[in-house]
This record gives C-alpha cells, structure tokens and sequence, in this order.
C-alpha cells in the first residue's frame, strides 16, 4: 500500500532560529496572532503564512500546512465565544464555511500549481506577490469603506442580487 508521510519534527523545520529560542519566538508570534484573532476577528492565517516565512524562514508550503493546523484552534475559541454572545447569523455563516470549504480545497490546489509552474525562487515570488496585492486591496477596501458606516450599507448591500439575508445592524 501507499506510505504515509511522517510529521516533521522540530529539527527537520528549516528556519532562522533553531531549538529553544524558535520554540519562544513561536509562542509569542502564536500569541500575537491570537490576540489580533480576538481584536479582529481574523483567524490568522492571512498573516500567519507569509509572516511565517519571512520572520522565521519557514517555507511556504510547511507554513500553509502550519498555518491550518494551528488557526483551528484560535477559530474555535473565538467562535466558542461569539456563539455563547449569539453575535451570528446560522443560515449565512453555513453558506460562507460550505463555500470556504470549497475555496479552500480551490487554494490548495493553485498553490500546488503555483509551486509547479513557478519553481521555488518564482513560486516564493508569486507568493510575495499575492500578499501584498491582498494586503493593498484590503487597505484600498478599508479606506474608501471609512465612511460608510454613516451610510449604514456596505459595498454589497447595494448590489440588488438576491437572494437577500438581513443581519442586524449593529
């Protein structure tokens, strides 16, 4: 039959910092994503992945897995917390996790593509790349939205598609 991959261990992680002192920074960056978990709501894995390769030199592809495994966890505890607070809507958030799901499985595989077509320097590029756009868009998002909050809708709301899921405005 078909081997299993082994885990990685500590030792086989190829990063700046070796034994203790990678284990401390990773506690406190864990830490530091937590806390933004909390505050923004983010389960961190937009920052965790890049921040991961760039701070401590880990590859991309062990920081993606990384980055799942551990956002697991910072998700559940803050979703425990939201859900206890009723600060949900169950029809839309079973759309978005189904569609998040799938976009996930989508996102694996053009990483995978990425790393094919790329090789390492282009792929470490392309992922540099994709970061930063994201980050912009975000930015741009955030800023031209700063004042909609005085409008009471936000960019999609004035789309006329349906259907139409009111979510109580806060």
């Amino acid at each position: 039959g078909a081997t299993r991959p082994s885990m990685m261990g500590l030792d086989d992680i190829q990063a700046y910092l070796q034994g203790p002192a990678l284990l401390a920074a990773l506690a406190a960056f864990g830490l530091a994503i937590g806390v933004l978990t909390g505050l923004f709501g983010v389960g961190g894995g937009f920052m965790v992945v890049p921040l991961l390769k760039l701070l401590f030199g880990i590859d991309y592809q062990l920081a993606v897995g990384s980055s799942l495994c551990f956002t697991i966890g910072a998700s559940a505890s803050g979703a425990a917390r939201h859900v206890r607070l009723k600060h949900f809507e169950v029809r839309s958030m079973a759309v978005l996790a189904a569609a998040s799901m799938l976009g996930a499985v989508l996102g694996g595989t053009a990483n995978d593509a990425l790393k094919a077509g790329f090789g390492e320097k282009g792929y470490t590029l392309a992922m540099h790349g994709l970061f930063i756009g994201v980050l912009l868009l975000t930015a741009f998002l955030s800023y031209t939205g700063a004042g909609r909050e005085q409008r009471r809708r936000s960019l999609l709301q004035n789309i006329a598609v349906g259907p139409r899921i009111n979510l109580p405005a806060a």
